[in-house]
């Protein structure tokens, strides 16, 4: 891992931690939900950018999805497709307003997190043109999180 990533990775990290969001938060008990800035609860729509799956050795347990619509200025949005059915699913993007890539307070967020069997999302960010993005998501499988995303900034149009 570059020096970048890692000082990114560290700052994704210190910033989820610093909101009260940890990524090693305690497991979902039954009902909980967590949205946080835009999350619209029927998916994403656009165009599918990019594809990573989340996986626990070689097994594949679902994918999160970056999608991107030019609609209201490029709209961006996030989804995690959980494959197991297990009760913890999440999908977060970031974007990186001030053009600094860097996570700083003016950048949008949004995630949804919660006790769906199915996905997570879409998590979007509207006025995205022009600027990069980060996004992620996880599944919880026996208190365990797995997760994929983008690692870094991108798509900055």
């Amino acid at each position: 891992m570059s020096v970048v990533r890692k000082s990114i990775t560290a700052a994704v990290l210190a910033l989820t931690v610093a909101g009260g969001m940890a990524a090693t938060a305690a497991p979902a008990s039954a009902g909980t939900i967590q949205k946080v800035g835009t999350v619209r609860d029927a998916g994403c729509y656009g165009s599918r950018l990019e594809v990573k799956p989340i996986m626990k050795g070689n097994v594949r347990l679902g994918q999160v999805e970056l999608w991107y619509s030019r609609a209201n200025g490029g709209t961006n949005c996030v989804i995690t497709r959980n494959g197991t059915g297990s009760p913890a699913t999440m999908a977060e993007l970031w974007v990186d307003r001030d053009g600094n890539k860097r996570l700083t307070r003016g950048d949008g967020y949004s995630k949804d997190y919660g006790t769906y069997p199915n996905y997570a999302g879409g998590a979007y960010q509207t006025r995205t043109d022009r600027k990069c993005v980060w996004f992620y998501g996880s599944i919880k499988v026996s208190g365990v999180e797995y997760w994929n995303g983008s690692g870094a900034w991108v798509h900055c149009r």
